[in-house]
């Protein structure tokens, strides 16, 4: 998000590739969002919803970082031209 924010805004260039990490990190989340409501209306707690909250917050985190290091390699490249 951060790259294509600085990129559209420098050149604006408005068009990137996802990453295999940004899907995985969207797949995680989409999951997450429609698993509580369904456990919720099965009145379900189970115990290992906690692990899945975990891997979504770090899968986000990692791709956050993984986009903000693309963005600074863009960054630097245009820097260089």
């Amino acid at each position: 998000m951060a790259r294509a924010v600085i990129a559209f805004l420098s050149w604006h260039q408005g068009a990137f590739p996802p990453s295999f990490l940004g899907k995985i990190t969207t797949a995680c989340q989409v999951g997450t969002v429609c698993l509580v409501p369904w456990l919720n209306y099965r009145q379900a707690a189970p115990g290992f919803m906690s692990w899945i909250y975990v891997l979504t917050f770090l899968v986000t985190l990692a791709s956050g970082v993984h986009y903000f290091a693309l963005g600074l390699s863009v960054l630097r490249r245009h820097r260089k031209k």
